[in-house]
Formats: C-alpha cells, sequence, structure tokens
C-alpha cells in the first residue's frame, strides 16, 4: 500500500515538474532518446552516486531534520528522473515523448500503478528503470547545450508580416507595382 501512494504521489510531481520546466524537459528528451545506452549506464553510476548520498544526508543531519533533508534533496530529482523518463520510455514505444510528456507519464504511471497491484516485483524494476533512464538522460543533457525552440519559420509558418507577404507571392520580392497599393498609382 505504501508503494501506491509513493507511485501516486510520484506521478502527480512529474506531471507539476514537466509543465513547470518544459524546454528544460524537451531538452532531455532530444539527449536521452539519442543516446540510450550512454542514458542507462549514467543513470545507474548516478543512482549509485545518488544513494551514497542520501547515506550521507542520513549521517550528516540530525534526525528529526532528516525527513525534511530528504524531501529537499530526493524528491527533486527523483520528480525529473521519473518525468523524463517515462517520456523517453513511451518514445521508445514509438510516441514522442517530448511532444506528449504529460500522456506519457500517464501511460507509464497507469503501468506501474497496475503492477503495484499485480506483481509488486515488476512495479519495483519498472519504477527503477524509468528513474535511471530519466536521471542519466539527465545528467547527460547538462554536457549537450541546450537547442533553442523552433521559431514560427521553422515550423512552416512566417513571422513577420512581410514574411508572409513574400510567402503568398511564391518568393518574388521585385519592386514592381501590386494591385490595391494606393501610394504607387499617382
Amino acid at each position: 500500500m505504501n508503494n501506491l501512494i509513493f507511485d501516486s504521489v510520484m506521478i502527480v510531481v512529474s506531471l507539476l515538474a514537466a509543465g513547470l520546466f518544459g524546454r528544460h524537459f524537451r531538452h532531455v528528451y532530444r539527449v536521452g532518446r539519442e543516446n540510450i545506452i550512454k542514458s542507462f549506464s549514467i543513470g545507474a553510476g548516478a543512482g549509485v552516486a545518488f544513494f551514497l548520498l542520501l547515506l550521507l544526508i542520513g549521517t550528516a543531519v540530525p534526525e528529526n531534520r532528516i525527513l525534511y533533508a530528504i524531501f529537499l534533496v530526493v524528491l527533486p530529482v527523483l520528480a525529473i528522473s521519473f518525468s523524463t523518463g517515462c517520456a523517453l520510455l513511451v518514445g521508445l514505444a514509438g510516441l514522442d515523448g517530448g511532444k506528449y510528456r504529460f500522456t506519457g507519464i500517464l501511460l507509464v504511471g497507469a503501468v506501474v500503478l497496475l503492477a503495484d497491484f499485480v506483481f509488486p516485483y515488476i512495479s519495483k524494476t519498472v519504477t527503477r528503470a524509468v528513474l535511471l533512464y530519466g536521471i542519466g538522460a539527465s545528467v547527460l543533457a547538462l554536457s549537450y547545450p541546450m537547442i533553442d525552440e523552433e521559431t514560427p519559420a521553422e515550423a512552416g509558418q512566417p513571422a513577420e508580416p512581410e514574411a508572409r507577404e513574400r510567402q503568398r507571392l511564391g518568393g518574388d520580392l521585385t519592386p514592381l507595382p501590386r494591385r490595391g497599393n494606393d501610394e504607387d498609382a499617382g
């Protein structure tokens, strides 16, 4: 039952993280999608380092403050890792996890919650795989420059009015008078 509550909270927090950090999320998704094996291997190393950090926090922080310290360190890392890991896993399945990140989190979250009821050990395995893939892609994304978002012109829609006019004219830029232009009629 505790695992079910934890996974439910993780899904809600991951949805919030994916909504708040959308640009960073899409950057991590692109990097993780291009480097699958590297993301998993870095994720395994980062998972071990994170576990050691938790042990260090447990010994360095007084017992009555340990819960606050864990929530300040653990919850943000788990939320980012779980949200990006979910999107990356649905990206492997063929759905664009960067564009449909909320759907990806809900799909993988539903699988994890269903597995909590039926096969708890499978649920833990899926959750760990999602976390390792997500944390690995997040760490790996730190070494890649963030690509600017696609501008409207790159998406096929001219951004400026004169660019729209140029597109309407088929690229014709000659300075000939056009119909409806009163300034040149004189």
